[in-house]
């Protein structure tokens, strides 16, 4: 099994939405190039963690990732970014099907942020269901404008 094909069957479980309410969160995955990323967000979008995936993993880049992403939230530090590498026992993907291949993550939690402010007007992270595109907006989560999705 591929690593992608990994990712999207054993880690891919639902989760709860953390800092914005108690609503159930969704895996979306956005590909970027040889990089896998993926989304845990909520019906609302708030975006609870992003994960990237690869065979390594820079914690500096991702990190350098998630400001061009969320930079208007507020500071991004290396304390914020968690490396992890996950083992097919840790998985439950050992034996046919899963093979031996491990997957090495970085992660970061808008919610466990140690920069994230308790303003319940602060800004936040989210995903939007109509382009995918991630963006920064009140906790509300309104604000977000796209052009209309094509070919659907």
């Amino acid at each position: 099994m591929d690593r992608k094909s990994l990712v999207r069957k054993y880690l891919s479980a639902e989760s709860k939405c953390y800092g914005h309410c108690s609503s159930s969160t969704d895996v979306k995955f956005i590909e970027e190039g040889e990089r896998l990323v993926a989304c845990m967000s909520c019906p609302g979008g708030y975006v609870s963690r992003i994960i990237m995936y690869g065979d390594e993993v820079d914690a500096g880049a991702f990190r350098e990732y998630i400001i061009s992403k969320a930079g208007e939230i507020g500071e991004v530090t290396d304390d914020d970014i968690r490396v992890a590498t996950r083992h097919p026992w840790d998985l439950g993907a050992e034996g046919p099907g899963g093979g031996d291949v491990s997957v090495r993550e970085a992660y970061w939690t808008q919610n466990y942020r140690r920069t994230k402010s308790e303003d319940a007007s602060r800004k936040a992270l989210f995903l939007c269901g109509g382009c995918g595109a991630l963006y920064v907006s009140g906790i509300d989560g309104a604000g977000h404008e796209h052009a209309p999705e094509r070919g659907r």
